[in-house]
């Protein structure tokens, strides 16, 4: 039954590649919901899993290394359990204030830096690239740190907006109790709103939609007039093996003021994303599909904004299930379903998109090397939280039958969400 619905999601992507797009997708849904079985074709990703492909080290089923640090940490928890913290994902929102968008929280401004952490080591952190940091400092022109700053800033945006994180990525979905697994889902089949900025509706997309709002943000910010801003989708890895993921990028890289040195990377898809200039990124040669070219800066349509809210836990369930007929519910039933299907492939254990956080930039008249690795306390902890089960579940670690049994022995303790206005006139600006 769960299985129908995602694949069917799953065929749906294949056809709607931006956000754009939403327009034509009503027809695909009305033929998906005739599909059998039978009809519908697996992803293949084995062209992405040949030996130094970064991608294997993204998946599910790459083992969970357990250091002696995280199992330390594991250790300090007497019980297995995660709670969704309704008050986390109420008071994480991006809001419209009348001009342009700003971050509300619970009022904690506290970060950490990934690169001093010990409950996830430098291993998990860096999706098995980095047993240990290295701290390089690498230098880059004046316009390279503001533009990574800028980077900074968008991303805690993006991630407070789509504060359930991704649908595909296998931590958001134990910390949100399978919750953004149906909010991307909503995401994917929501035709009502189509300009860029509907992902904020559903609060979780996977990284077309994440790029998308990314986008939408970045070519709308005065600061950047004399910057291009592009989407990529896709692209090649070094040696020549494809990759296919949706990002953005500040710069051109074959434009010899940037440069992949001075081409900076916004990739809020990460659990835990942070920035990096595109030759530090795992995501190298990147394949252009837009851009905002310099000179521009693009309005914001006030109406569309002060119409915008995040809908309620119970709507979202709604909607998928007047969508395709199944009654899709968040907590341990969705995520036996999810983890148990054999289309498990198109889960994801990815906290950066970074080759290192560790790494410090610095300029000619910028001469304080800094890295760009902090992240909001709350969400780390979140984040953590969802880890830390994964761990002590055993995923990763063997075959996931054992783990999959373990999830009916688990509180989550999971908190319905209610349904958010995201106008705010009060509000001052932040972009």
């Amino acid at each position: 039954m769960f299985s129908n619905v995602r694949n069917n999601i799953l065929r749906i992507e294949s056809s709607v590649k931006t956000y754009s797009d939403k327009k034509n997708i009503s027809c695909n849904i009305m033929s998906l919901k005739q599909l059998s079985r039978s009809d519908i074709k697996k992803t293949n990703k084995n062209s992405l899993e040949e030996p130094g492909s970064f991608l294997l080290c993204m998946k599910k089923n790459v083992e969970f290394r357990q250091e002696e640090s995280l199992v330390k940490a594991i250790e300090k928890k007497s019980s297995l359990s995660v709670k969704n913290n309704s008050n986390y994902y109420n008071n994480q929102c991006l809001y419209w204030n009348g001009n342009g968008f700003s971050i509300k929280s619970d009022g904690n401004s506290e970060t950490v830096s990934l690169h001093k952490q010990i409950d996830i080591s430098p291993i998990s952190i860096t999706n098995g690239l980095k047993k240990e940091y290295e701290h390089k400092k690498i230098k880059v022109k004046d316009f390279t740190i503001k533009n990574l700053e800028i980077a900074k800033e968008t991303i805690d945006m993006v991630k407070a907006g789509l504060c359930y994180g991704s649908g595909n990525q296998i931590v958001d979905l134990f910390a949100s109790a399978g919750e953004s697994d149906l909010r991307t889902i909503h995401a994917r089949t929501n035709t009502a709103v189509t300009h860029p900025f509907s992902p904020l509706i559903s609060g979780s997309s996977n990284c077309g939609g994440v790029a998308q709002l990314t986008a939408a943000l970045l070519v709308r910010n005065e600061k950047l007039k004399d910057h291009p801003v592009s989407i990529v989708k896709g692209g090649v890895y070094a040696d020549g093996k494809p990759y296919d993921h949706d990002y953005v990028i500040i710069g051109d890289p074959s434009d010899p003021e940037y440069g992949p040195e001075n081409t900076v990377v916004v990739d809020p898809w990460g659990v835990l994303a942070i920035p990096t200039t595109l030759s530090e990124s795992v995501f190298p040669n990147p394949n252009i599909a837009v851009t905002k070219p310099k000179g521009v800066v693009k309005a914001f349509n006030k109406d569309d904004m002060e119409n915008l809210f995040r809908e309620s836990t119970s709507n979202i369930e709604a909607s998928v299930r007047k969508e395709f007929g199944v009654d899709l519910k968040h907590g341990k039933e969705l995520l036996q379903s999810l983890i148990s299907e054999d289309d498990e492939d198109r889960f994801w254990n990815v906290f950066i998109t970074a080759k290192d956080p560790s790494t410090q930039y610095y300029s000619d008249n910028i001469h304080l090397a800094r890295s760009f690795d902090e992240v909001p306390k709350n969400l780390f902890e979140v984040k953590l939280k969802g880890f830390i089960l994964l761990q002590k579940l055993g995923f990763g670690m063997s075959t996931n039958k054992q783990a999959w049994i373990s999830i009916s022995n688990t509180d989550f303790q999971h908190q319905k969400s209610e349904r958010i206005s995201l106008f705010d006139k009060m509000e001052e600006s932040k972009l």
